[in-house]
């Protein structure tokens, strides 16, 4: 009878054994595959979500920009550019943000006014061309920015 209740002992912990090795190897599978799924969601400009609990599910997505245009992007662009722009600068533009062109370009010496700041030649930066105010003349007013900060470094030369 005592090796009886021993073996029933032992096979009870056998079977508990393997329901922990189950629940732990589900944990780690789901755990897996969610960090799979992000990452995969990441790699395409997507931002993922993870939502988990004891009774919920995992749930991964994107946000709303990832269908946003190259135009769209340009749009942000010249608004960010414009909002840090100096007041004597939005003075002698025509119009505002949404007139203006944009486009990158490697700046080189010669390109920019005295003014400039003259750390960023031989980097690539923002060229924004904005209609002048002068209506007599055909000279824009050219600004380069920060590619990041979209910090206005300076004004550009016109032949």
């Amino acid at each position: 009878m005592r090796v009886m209740k021993k073996d029933k002992k032992l096979g009870n912990r056998k079977k508990h054994n393997a329901l922990a090795i189950v629940i732990i190897a589900i944990i780690v599978i789901g755990i897996a595959l969610s960090m799979a799924g992000s990452f995969y969601l990441w790699s395409r400009g997507c931002q993922g979500t993870i939502t988990a609990g004891p009774k919920s599910s995992i749930f991964t997505g994107c946000n709303e920009k990832q269908g946003n245009t190259q135009e769209d992007t340009k749009k942000d662009v010249r608004q960010l550019i414009w909002d840090k722009l100096p007041a004597e600068q939005k003075a002698r533009i025509n119009g505002n943000w949404q007139d203006s062109k944009v486009s990158k370009t490697t700046l080189k010496e010669g390109m920019m006014s005295a003014n400039g700041d003259t750390s960023y030649i031989g980097k690539e930066v923002y060229i924004v061309d904005f209609l002048a105010d002068d209506t007599n003349t055909s000279i824009n007013v050219i600004v380069f920015a920060d590619l990041n900060t979209f910090t206005f470094i300076g004004n550009g030369l016109i032949d």
